[in-house]
């Protein structure tokens, strides 16, 4: 099985999102041939074990996706403009099985150009936006306004992609009775930690 995985991140820098695709990368490349699309370079420790798409930008206009979600019918033609970006046009040309995406915006793209891609679309969640929103709450109190859009952005990514991953049952709980997604198209892949790092 071949595993295309979308984050548009450097994923030598720290955070959350990195630490768990590099993790996962680890993992499942010893049974699957894996091919990470990313900014940057990968870290020495996958690098040898995956292929590497460095990704050109994509460039999406400020609030696209909250636009799209209210007025599809009028961004249809933009997304016909995105889907012959050069990062897109990475995306389409290689041959994969399925394609994993972390976090919203990456999932947001691979939907958008979906009529190109001959895979199945995993949208790996590691968060909700209102979570992450009220988080930083200097940033909710900016875009509070928008804060529906959000919303309804985040749904439609959760009803259109093929399947959903989260690092928790209760979060898989949350997202079936809060938006509706049917259980069986919803997994749980739980985060972990080295035991090695802790030993000390």
């Amino acid at each position: 099985m071949k595993i295309g995985i979308f984050c548009p991140r450097d994923l030598t820098k720290a955070g959350g999102t990195p630490i768990r695709v590099t993790g996962l990368s680890k993992y499942i490349s010893d049974y699957c041939d894996v091919t990470i699309f990313s900014k940057g370079r990968l870290p020495e420790d996958i690098g040898t074990k995956v292929t590497h798409v460095p990704l050109k930008r994509f460039y999406l206009p400020p609030y696209y996706y909250l636009l799209d979600s209210v007025f599809p019918k009028i961004i249809k033609p933009l997304n016909m403009l995105l889907s012959w970006s050069p990062g897109a046009l990475q995306l389409i040309n290689l041959d994969y099985d399925i394609l994993q995406c972390s976090q919203h915006v990456p999932t947001f793209i691979a939907l958008t150009i979906k009529n190109k891609i001959d895979a199945p679309i995993l949208f790996d969640m590691s968060g909700l936006l209102k979570s992450e929103m009220k988080l930083n709450a200097r940033y909710f109190i900016k875009n509070a306004a928008l804060y529906p859009l959000y919303t309804k952005f985040e749904k439609r990514i959760l009803r259109e992609s093929d399947a959903v991953s989260t690092p928790s049952v209760e979060m898989s709980r949350y997202i079936t009775s809060e938006f509706g997604i049917p259980s069986e198209k919803v997994f749980t892949i739980p985060d972990g930690f080295d035991i090695e790092l802790f030993k000390n």
